[in-house]
């Protein structure tokens, strides 16, 4: 359950009433995270490992429904990197996703996740708003960390809201 919530909830998804939603835009509301990243490399490898995935692909399962997570990857280990001195995997159909909506200026990799991100998460998303057809969740002082920019009559998913 708490996968779920990190991959559908954070401060920087919008929110689409019926008048802007389309399923493009639903499928692409949502995180891929690294499981247990936050615990480090190795850590991160176990749990996208014992997961099959399920995290790391999250988006790549959005954009096309019908494939399992279990099917969302090639797993290809990546050659000891002696700057770092990890070994990751990677995930090859999200990394082609990732690859086409970064051509769009659209960047779907979320924090890892971890006990700390699931904390940041719950005190950052406390409501959205009544009005508008694109809202962001809102922290308890009801500021929100995005929101729409609208310039002439298009619709915008990206802004930063710096005062209520």
């Amino acid at each position: 359950m708490l996968i779920t919530f990190l991959q559908h909830t954070d401060p920087l998804l919008p929110h689409y009433r019926p008048e802007e939603f389309t399923f493009p835009r639903g499928a692409l509301a949502t995180l891929n995270r690294n499981l247990l990243g936050d615990l480090g490399s190795f850590m991160g490898w176990i749990g996208a490992t014992a997961t099959h995935g399920i995290s790391e692909t999250h988006v790549a399962h959005h954009v096309s429904s019908k494939i399992p997570h279990y099917n969302a990857y090639v797993f290809v280990m990546v050659p000891w990197n002696p700057l770092t001195h990890e070994r990751t995997p990677s995930w090859e159909a999200s990394a082609a996703l990732n690859k086409r909506l970064a051509a769009s200026g659209l960047f779907l990799e979320g924090r890892p996740a971890g006990w700390a991100e699931v904390y940041r998460v719950f005190r950052e998303c406390k409501f959205v708003e009544d009005e508008g057809n694109i809202v962001f969740y809102k922290n308890a002082m009801g500021l929100a960390s995005s929101r729409p920019i609208i310039p002439g009559d298009a619709a915008s998913d990206s802004g930063i809201e710096l005062e209520k």
